[in-house]
């Protein structure tokens, strides 16, 4: 019995330590997320400089998550985060200007042209941008572009050659594995199952694909011909010959405005700063701004525009931060929607495509939305049924 009553009370004895152990463990990371969260606010010093690098993939909104930043994860802005930063950084007197680091970027075109809009909009405020890279590609260029003085390593090279666009077709592989696919698509230029089907672009893709890239490229070189003061003929003429490569040749049709390593591009950077020969220079990174205070997001207001992200491949179900789950956007949408203080919805989307039926269970509440107050009410192609 003696045996019964020492197991019994050794037992009861570990669960309750486990309980404590836990009780404790969870009150310090709950102390150590409020920690995380009430400290996040960034003081900066007069004089420093912002400092963008895009050597990470900018999303269109990254998510806060102060558990990983507790555990020491790092923090990063997203394309949202950025254009905040920049329209803060316009008017922060302790911000000089902004240096470009772009020897990596990992950015799509569309992010890469907001974020230039930006920067043009931070220019207007009269503070400089310098950018410095060891090579740029024709995406990264075009951001540089914006800049009052571009460097470039002495073997660094710019490359500038016009844009064009591959399809690999998949038919021949299958004609001789003998398998035959089975396409429904709705439209001539609904050409995403081309090359299941087919060896070669059909009309239709081909000058869908011929008049997105010839827009897209007139979008970037109107761009740099105004940033740069070089004629949109000039520029093609260099694409179309090849004649733009090395650090000199760059120089030479004004591509960039000087060619240095990178401490002789820092000591112009003290120049310009008013410092001394060797003294630091004070710079913060875009990822850590986004914490400085900025008193434009006290201001509130009782009539709001809700900003729904819709990021990631389409799908049913719930989906999360990169992907677009129909219930989890559904549900967005229908609490904007019945919230009285919202009076818009900007839907933003950064997707491929994904499921039909995902999509138009998203579509059909959009509607609702569009029926209920009376927005765009005439393209609604329930507006006779609608009872939203």
């Amino acid at each position: 019995m003696k045996q019964f009553f020492k197991f019994m009370f050794a037992s009861m004895l570990g669960t309750f330590l486990v309980i404590v152990i836990l009780f404790l463990v969870s009150i310090g990371i709950v102390a150590g997320i409020v920690a995380v969260a009430s400290n996040d606010e960034v003081v900066i010093d007069k004089n420093t400089v912002l400092v963008i690098k895009m050597d990470k993939p900018i999303a269109d909104r990254v998510p806060k998550m102060p558990v990983f930043r507790m555990m020491g994860a790092e923090k990063y802005a997203g394309l949202t985060e950025i254009l905040k930063d920049l329209k803060k950084a316009k008017t922060d007197k302790n911000v000089p200007g902004i240096y470009l680091d772009l020897s990596t970027i990992q950015a799509s075109m569309a992010t890469i042209e907001e974020i230039r809009e930006g920067l043009l909009d931070f220019k207007k405020s009269g503070k400089f941008i310098w950018a410095y890279s060891e090579g740029y590609d024709q995406k990264a260029y075009y951001l540089a572009s914006v800049a009052d003085k571009i460097y470039l390593t002495p073997q660094g090279m710019v490359f500038f050659k016009g844009l064009s666009a591959n399809v690999m077709f998949l038919k021949g592989t299958l004609d001789k594995l003998d398998i035959k696919m089975q396409i429904i698509r709705h439209g001539k230029f609904k050409a995403a199952t081309e090359p299941l089907f087919l060896d070669k672009m059909s009309p239709e893709n081909r000058k869908q694909m011929t008049e997105l890239i010839t827009d897209l490229w007139d979008n970037m070189i109107t761009g740099i011909s105004e940033a740069r003061h070089i004629g949109k003929d000039e520029l093609n003429r260099i694409a179309d010959s090849l004649k733009l490569g090395r650090a000199d040749e760059a120089l030479k049709y004004k591509f960039i405005d000087q060619i240095a390593y990178k401490d002789e591009f820092l000591k112009d950077l003290r120049s310009k700063l008013g410092l001394d020969e060797k003294a630091k220079i004070k710079s913060v990174s875009i990822d850590k701004y986004t914490d400085v205070y900025d008193p434009e997001t006290k201001k509130t207001s009782k009539d709001k525009i809700a900003v729904i992200y819709a990021q990631g491949s389409i799908a049913g179900g719930e989906g999360d931060d990169q992907s677009i789950g129909s219930d989890r956007i559904s549900k967005a949408i229908r609490k904007a929607r019945e919230d009285e203080k919202v009076k818009a919805i900007v839907f933003r989307i950064n997707s491929g495509g994904g499921d039909g039926l995902a999509s138009d269970i998203i579509w059909c509440i959009l509607w609702r939305c569009c029926c209920q107050w009376r927005i765009l009410y005439r393209l609604c192609s329930h507006k006779d049924t609608c009872r939203a």
